[in-house]
């Protein structure tokens, strides 16, 4: 418990029988769909600090049966919390977040796989995949639509000087076969 909690706690146990409860303000979350830079984001890891976002002007794609929106990226900066601090090698990590929906466009199970993805950054860089802090699963059984999180560690990049990334987004996959093209999509920050 930290310290602002155990004091909350302490004061409605004071208060206790005096009929007269402390209200303490509740802090609004932010949804990654819905966070804009300066805004903080916290999950099950961490505190997400937004830096940068932008929404590509043509987000729409498609291969073999899967539709697909890369609706936002963002670009932030991740402290993790004292539960998962020991599964990162860093105290604050720098990372690009993608956003994702997608459709199967078949009967068919089909996987698509978002957490394979690779960038690349305008100043030289090549990342995967963070695997811890993605969300979303890559199975789609049928004509369903799933939401992905998958978000890139930046390791020592400046995220002020990062205006342009590619995301390489692998074919999907049906029977452990690959079908469809693989997908680069260009991505700028102002």
């Amino acid at each position: 418990m930290s310290d602002e909690e155990f004091k909350k706690y302490k004061e409605v146990l004071n208060a206790v029988g005096s009929g007269d409860l402390p209200k303490f303000e509740q802090k609004e979350e932010i949804a990654f769909s819905d966070a804009a830079k300066g805004d903080t984001v916290i999950d099950d890891y961490g505190t997400y600090t937004i830096k940068k976002v932008t929404e590509p002007s043509n987000p729409t794609h498609e291969t073999g049966s899967i539709t697909f929106s890369l609706n936002k990226v963002l670009l932030a900066t991740f402290k993790p919390n004292e539960e998962s601090a020991s599964f990162f090698d860093r105290e604050e990590l720098k990372l690009a977040v993608m956003l994702i929906e997608s459709e199967n466009n078949s009967e068919d199970t089909v996987s698509f796989h978002p957490f394979s993805t690779t960038v690349t950054t305008n100043t030289k860089g090549q990342y995967d995949a963070q695997t811890l802090l993605n969300k979303g699963e890559s199975e789609h059984i049928g004509q369903v639509t799933q939401e992905f999180r998958t978000a890139f560690n930046l390791e020592d990049e400046n995220l002020d000087e990062i205006k342009e990334m590619t995301f390489i987004l692998d074919k999907p996959s049906k029977d452990s076969m690959s079908f469809g093209e693989e997908v680069k999509i260009d991505v700028t920050f102002d």
